[in-house]
């Protein structure tokens, strides 16, 4: 079955549960993990709806621009990250890769969120190749709620959450990050996600890992992949119960 992605999907995130995504700068690239549930609710804004949930990859890859983005949180989110590569795709662009904070305050200011969100901000993670300076860079794009000041992207030089900041997955990286290679990293990134959805069932499912390895095209990582780091963080999982018991 063909999974839908954010540049394909048109129906509007109505409510978007809870998400955890995680970038990681590596030392020799970068990597974006983020659970894949979404949906929407059935008849909105009846408290009684039913929510149909929807799997959905929630890191697009957009090969052609050098670039890969993350959404955590309200539709005006997703739709900047398709506004920037609909700019990066247009001919004699005069993108700035010198300046890319300017690029990416202007698609903050430009989207103020609708939404009541948590802490009053939804987030954009962009990883990339600066064409300009020839290295990997994770940038993230905070967008305020109407009213509040927005803040000024920022470049991650370790690593960063994005969606449920109050998950107690969260304190692996703050734990076990260290720059290392993507490779090494890669179980970190997976974990973190999986951990999410023990700490939070209801509102996190499924992973996915993007890598951006420094001289290699960005890639997801395969189910086979994603099985077996599953499978190690299980068993991983069953023997700390077994030790605490």
């Amino acid at each position: 079955m063909q999974k839908e992605t954010l540049l394909d999907i048109e129906w509007l995130w109505r409510e978007l549960p809870m998400t955890l995504q995680v970038a990681l700068m590596a030392s020799d690239g970068w990597l974006l993990a983020s659970d894949r549930r979404s949906g929407e609710y059935s008849n909105p804004g009846d408290d009684s709806a039913a929510f149909v949930a929807r799997d959905v990859r929630k890191i697009e890859l957009v090969p052609d621009c050098q670039l890969a983005f993350a959404c955590a949180g309200a539709e005006e989110v997703r739709q900047a990250g398709a506004a920037l590569v609909r700019r990066l795709r247009t001919p004699a662009s005069s993108f700035n890769w010198s300046d890319l904070q300017n690029e990416l305050t202007r698609l903050a200011m430009s989207s103020p969120s609708k939404m009541a969100l948590p802490f009053g901000f939804s987030r954009l993670t962009v990883a990339l190749f600066n064409i300009e300076l020839q290295i990997p860079q994770l940038w993230t794009v905070d967008f305020a709620r109407q009213g509040m000041t927005p803040r000024l992207p920022e470049i991650i030089s370790e690593w960063t959450l994005a969606g449920d900041f109050n998950n107690g997955a969260r304190l692996l990286p703050q734990l076990y990050y260290s720059k290392r290679s993507c490779r090494e990293l890669t179980r970190l990134a997976a974990w973190t996600i999986l951990f999410a959805g023990l700490f939070n069932p209801s509102s996190v499912s499924g992973v996915d890992v993007l890598i951006g390895e420094n001289g290699s095209p960005a890639r997801f990582l395969s189910d086979k992949e994603l099985n077996q780091l599953r499978d190690e963080f299980q068993d991983f999982h069953a023997l700390v119960g077994q030790r605490l018991k």
